[in-house]
């Protein structure tokens, strides 16, 4: 996942200044569908690794659109703190419901059947982003 989340920490400023927040999230679910549709089809290690190492980072740049959005749109007391839970979430719920609901998932779709259910997860929750409120809060007035 590092062959593309370094060049996307050097510029993200960049792209993030040309490439609006509902783009790159938009691309970054499609890229997780590509994801999902590939990896229980690839059936070589290479294959494997390529496709870590072109799809792997999505999850980085996710990341980094959730920060830029509590960053513009959450009241500057709250900024910490819902960055804060950003990381802790996904840290202990996610991690815990992934292994739960992935281990049904497996012993009932099998590896290649979670895969595509995954796949699927992803290609339904796309079109979700386009309800997003994506204007920045306004400035309050200095004194």
């Amino acid at each position: 996942t590092i062959a593309l989340e370094l060049p996307f920490f050097f510029l993200f400023d960049r792209i993030m200044k040309k490439v609006s927040l509902k783009t790159m999230l938009t691309l970054c679910m499609a890229v997780s569908v590509v994801r999902y549709l590939l990896l229980p089809t690839v059936t070589t290690a290479a294959g494997i690794l390529l496709t870590g190492a072109l799809t792997g980072g999505w999850i980085t740049f996710v990341t980094y659109c959730v920060t830029l959005y509590i960053q513009q749109h959450m009241p500057p007391a709250l900024i910490a703190s819902s960055i804060g839970l950003q990381y802790a979430l996904p840290a202990g719920v996610g991690t815990l419901l992934a292994d739960l609901g992935g281990g049904y998932l497996t012993s009932a779709l099998g590896i290649r059947g979670g895969l595509f259910f995954c796949a699927a997860v992803c290609l339904v929750t796309l079109p979700s982003i386009f309800f997003l409120q994506l204007r920045p809060r306004p400035e309050a007035p200095r004194p």
